[in-house]
């Protein structure tokens, strides 16, 4: 296993615990090649979206949202959220599909 994965795993297991403890994640293929984080048991899109961002803050520390999408492809639905820091730029992709629409 490599350190990024890793690092991620130990990151995901500190939130999911933080967060909410009913929310579990994976990391699972995403679009077009990329990596999602799969997230699983948020009642709704509230919890879901709090996760994101306590995730964001958590994996990437100093690290500032520049955008948000909302893509469908393959019958799942993925936040995609554009992060920057010191010029650098990143998506994490969120795959959505379990809590999307569910208020």
């Amino acid at each position: 296993m490599n350190r990024t994965i890793v690092s991620i795993a130990v990151v995901l297991a500190f939130v999911a615990t933080s967060v909410a403890a009913e929310i579990r994640t994976r990391i699972v293929s995403g679009p077009q090649g990329s990596r999602a984080i799969l997230i699983e048991g948020a009642a709704n899109e509230l919890d879901g979206v709090r996760f994101e961002y306590a995730f964001l803050a958590g994996a990437y520390p100093g690290w500032k949202k520049q955008s948000q999408a909302l893509i469908s492809t393959g019958g799942h639905y993925y936040d995609v959220l554009t992060i920057t820091k010191a010029g650098a730029t990143k998506r994490v992709y969120f795959d959505i599909s379990e809590f999307f629409g569910k208020m």
